[in-house]
C-alpha cells in the first residue's frame, strides 16, 4: 500500500521545509509514497471530520504546543484547548501516528520519535547564494521564529535588559511574524529600548542572512517539536544558545552539535547565558550538517526512515 502525504491549511516556516522533504521522499521512494493517491497521511495535528469517521488515515502532528500550557490569554488558551482535543481524538482514531519528536506524546499506535526534521534542498540553494547584509545594529544576538506566547519572548527581553544593565554589550534583534495582536504586544514591549530591534516578518533568505551576521542565535521557547530554525542556526550562526526542552535537546543530540543550554523559566539564567555568549568562542557546524553532501545524506536517510515507520504501522494492510 502506498501512502499519500496530505497537507491542509496554511503552512509557513518549518512547514514549508516539511512539505519539501515529503515531496522529495515521494520522488525517492515511489514504491511507498505517492503525491496523488493512497492511504492519506495528514501532516498536521488533526484529521478532517470525513477521515475521523473511517479511521483510515495516518497522522504526523507538527505542533507540540497543545501539551504545554503556556497561553497567557483566554483567547489563546481556548485555541490551545481546542487543538489539544482535536489532536488527541485524531491520534487515537488514526491507523498510526508518526512522531517527529519526543515532545509529541504517544497516543494510539505510535511510531518511534525518530523522524526529526532535516534541512531541505532549498536551504542548500540559499546558502550557496548569500543574501544581503542585514541593516541592524551590530554586534547582535538573534532570536528568529514565530511571535507567540510559547516562544517565551517576554522573558528573553527581560533577560536581555538585565544582561545590558550588568554591562553586556550585545544588542538583541527579534525577527518573525505572528498574529497582529502578538506583534503589537512585542512592539510595545521593546518600545523605547535602543538595544532591542524587532524587524518583523522576514523571508527565509533574510533570516539566513541575519544568522550569518549574528554574534549568536538564541532560542528561548517553552516548547518545540522539531524546529527547523534551530537546524539552520547550527549551520550558520557562530554560536547558539537554546532552552533545555525536549524538542531542542533531541535535535542537537541527533546532529552532534554544541550549544549553550538554559532554563527557559529563569530570567536570571537566560541573562547569564547571554553574558557567556559574549565571550564564547565561535563553533563550527556539526559534521552532520556542515556540508551539502551531509545534508543530502540526511534527506536520503529521512526518506528511508519515514517509509520504515509507515511500514511498521500499516504493514501489508489494504
Amino acid at each position: 500500500m502506498r501512502v499519500r502525504p496530505v497537507v491542509e491549511g496554511a503552512w509557513s516556516g518549518g512547514g514549508h521545509v516539511m512539505l519539501a522533504n515529503l515531496r522529495d521522499a515521494a520522488r525517492r521512494r515511489p514504491d511507498a509514497l505517492s503525491l496523488t493517491d493512497g492511504l492519506p497521511l495528514f501532516v498536521r495535528n488533526h484529521a478532517p471530520a470525513r477521515s475521523l469517521l473511517t479511521g483510515r488515515f495516518l497522522l504526523m502532528p507538527q505542533n507540540a504546543w497543545p501539551w504545554c500550557w503556556t497561553s497567557p490569554t483566554r483567547a489563546e488558551l481556548r485555541r490551545q484547548v481546542a487543538l489539544r482535543a482535536a489532536t488527541e481524538v485524531s491520534m487515537r482514531r488514526s491507523l498510526g501516528v508518526l512522531r517527529i519528536s519526543g515532545a509529541i506524546p504517544r497516543r494510539g499506535r505510535s511510531a518511534s520519535n525518530g523522524l526529526h526534521n532535516v534541512l531541505d534542498a532549498a536551504f542548500d540553494d540559499l546558502v550557496a547564494a548569500p543574501g544581503a547584509e542585514p541593516d541592524v545594529p551590530t554586534p547582535f544576538l538573534l532570536c528568529a521564529g514565530s511571535i507567540s506566547s510559547y516562544r517565551n519572548l517576554a522573558r528573553l527581553v527581560a533577560a536581555h535588559r538585565s544582561y545590558r544593565a550588568s554591562g553586556g554589550g550585545l544588542s538583541l534583534v527579534v525577527a518573525g511574524g505572528g498574529a497582529a495582536r502578538s506583534e503589537a504586544d512585542l512592539r510595545a514591549r521593546v518600545a523605547g529600548d535602543p538595544a532591542v530591534t524587532y524587524v518583523g516578518p522576514q523571508s527565509r533568505a533574510g533570516i539566513l542572512a541575519l544568522l550569518r551576521a549574528s554574534h549568536a542565535a538564541v532560542f528561548p521557547s517553552l516548547v518545540e517539536a522539531s524546529p527547523v530554525a534551530l537546524l539552520e542556526a547550527l549551520v550558520l550562526a557562530p554560536r547558539v544558545a537554546a532552552s533545555g526542552i525536549v524538542g531542542h535537546q533531541e535535535l542537537v543530540a541527533r546532529n552532534g552539535a554544541d550549544v549553550q543550554w538554559f532554563d527557559p523559566a529563569s530570567v536570571e539564567g537566560i541573562a547569564e547565558t547571554l553574558k557567556l555568549l559574549e565571550s564564547a568562542p565561535a563553533t563550527e557546524p556539526p559534521a552532520a550538517l556542515a556540508s551539502a553532501a551531509a545534508r543530502e545524506a540526511a534527506r536520503e536517510a529521512w526518506s528511508d526512515d519515514l517509509v520504515a515507520a509507515i511500514g511498521a504501522l500499516v504493514g501489508g494492510s489494504r
